[in-house]
Order: C-alpha cells, then sequence, then structure tokens
C-alpha cells in the first residue's frame, strides 16, 4: 500500500497535478496505467508526448522499453514477459516503473536530456 500511496502522492503533485485518491488510482484501467507511465515519459521528453490510441501496441511497448533503456532502468524479468505485461497494462509491472520514475524524476529528466546527445547515431 505504501508504493500506491507514494504514486498518487507525487502525480498530486505539480508538475502532473491529476487530482487522484488512492480508490481513483486502483480503479484506473490498465489503459490508464499506460497512459500515466506515457505522460511521465512525456515530461521526461518531447519525444513521447504522444497519444496512445494514435499509436500500435507493439509501436507502444517498443518506444517504452528503449527509453527505459535509455533511462537505465533495470528490470530483472523476461523481456517478453516484461513487455507483454507493458501491453497490458500489469499492475505488478507498472507499479514498478511509475515508482522508480517518480522517485527519480530530477535525475531522469536530466538524462533524458543528455541522452539525445549520447546516444549512437547510425551512419549510413
Amino acid at each position: 500500500m505504501g508504493e500506491i500511496q507514494f504514486i498518487v502522492d507525487r502525480l498530486n503533485e505539480p508538475p502532473f497535478s491529476m487530482g487522484l485518491s488512492l480508490v481513483a488510482f486502483d480503479e484506473k484501467s490498465p489503459f490508464e496505467l499506460l497512459e500515466i507511465v506515457n505522460t511521465i515519459m512525456g515530461h521526461l521528453s518531447a519525444e513521447h508526448k504522444i497519444d496512445l490510441r494514435d499509436e500500435t501496441p507493439e509501436g507502444t511497448a517498443t518506444r517504452m522499453i528503449g527509453f527505459f533503456g535509455v533511462l537505465n532502468y533495470k528490470q530483472t524479468m523476461d523481456p517478453q514477459v516484461f513487455k507483454t505485461g507493458l501491453l497490458h497494462g500489469d499492475p505488478g509491472i507498472i507499479y514498478p516503473i511509475l515508482t522508480w520514475l517518480l522517485h527519480k524524476l530530477p535525475e531522469l529528466q536530466k538524462r533524458a536530456y543528455l541522452a539525445r546527445f549520447l546516444v549512437n547515431v547510425e551512419v549510413p
């Protein structure tokens, strides 16, 4: 319960100011949970301010997992299980991601900004 309380508290603070209660957050559908993750990612990088309805689920998962790699998120499960859980909005996968993102938000903002300049560029 402490993890959910932390997530709700941070989502109710600026810059997100979502006005959620514990009950309202707990009742979020899997797609809405994925939208919350996308909102936080959009805050970190303008490239991720995308409406999830305009993107294929496969594209969403690939984009998010790629960005988690840039942010240095360490997930300990099988990559395919992680991708499937992320796509299905599994709270067992989404809650730890939200906790990690919200705990390290200032550090991740800097990492996301610098990542644009530090990623390898493919030369044809």
